[in-house]
């Protein structure tokens, strides 16, 4: 297997197919929150909010694509790694707003929180937001750049948060499995699998299976084609036990 080149601030490997991707479209138009992914718990009864912050950085600590930020080197996306990134955690007070409007207000924290894009070159590309709305009663959003997350993560983000927390909370140290597989050994696979002939072979199959098709589709559509793409983003927010998209 490949080794990644260590530096002095972390180290770097190239990006998968999908980072790629994703880092050209960012490239194309920077500032977007396009792809901005979001999980959210809301949490009844009494929380330790040092325990809840202590306890996203064990997650953090124990994922490297969560410490990843991109480089461009020679035109090309590469993985930097940082050693250690410290969780961006900020807490919103809305126990204040009157009960008839804090549902609103909550929403367009929600909404502003989905909105601020990610710089992709500095990071960090994960934030989490605790809005207070009442002494026992608050909701965690986290958004990630897709870049940093797949359609497992809010899965793996709320047993290991779950785990962590009730380990923080009883005086414990959290002794969470280690992670046997990192993002950087499958991109370590996916290079090596994909090599120049296989994908030649690849593309040969699918040039003689798409031979004499149209040169373009003109599919039929419901309703007309914006101008501009569309920056809503929906944000699911659960109990504290129905689990996270």
């Amino acid at each position: 297997m490949t080794t990644a080149l260590p530096l002095q601030d972390g180290k770097t490997v190239p990006a998968s197919s999908g980072q790629a991707r994703l880092w050209f479209l960012n490239q194309l138009d920077p500032g977007r929150s396009d792809y901005n992914v979001a999980i959210g718990w809301r949490i009844e009864g009494d929380l330790d909010v040092a325990g809840l912050r202590g306890a996203l950085q064990h997650v953090i600590d124990r994922h490297e694509i969560l410490r990843t930020t991109f480089d461009s080197i020679d035109g090309e996306p590469r993985q930097r790694i940082a050693p250690r990134r410290d969780v961006a955690f900020a807490v919103t007070d809305l126990s204040a707003v009157v009960a008839s409007e804090r549902d609103a207000e909550l929403e367009r924290c929600l909404s502003r929180e989905m909105q601020v894009p990610f710089d992709l070159a500095v990071g960090p590309l994960n934030r989490a937001r605790l809005i207070r709305l009442g002494e026992r009663d608050h909701v965690l959003a986290i958004v990630r750049h897709h870049a940093v997350c797949g359609g497992d993560s809010g899965r793996i983000t709320a047993h290991e948060l779950g785990a962590a927390y009730d380990a923080l909370r009883a005086g414990r140290a959290p002794d969470l499995p280690r992670v046997a597989i990192q993002y950087s050994d499958f991109v370590t696979w996916q290079r090596e699998r994909l090599t120049p002939e296989r994908l030649e072979t690849l593309t040969a199959y699918w040039r003689q299976r798409l031979a004499g098709a149209p040169a373009s589709l003109t599919l039929p559509a419901d309703w007309v084609r914006p101008a501009h793409r569309n920056d809503g983003s929906i944000l699911s927010v659960f109990s504290s036990s129905g689990g996270a998209t």
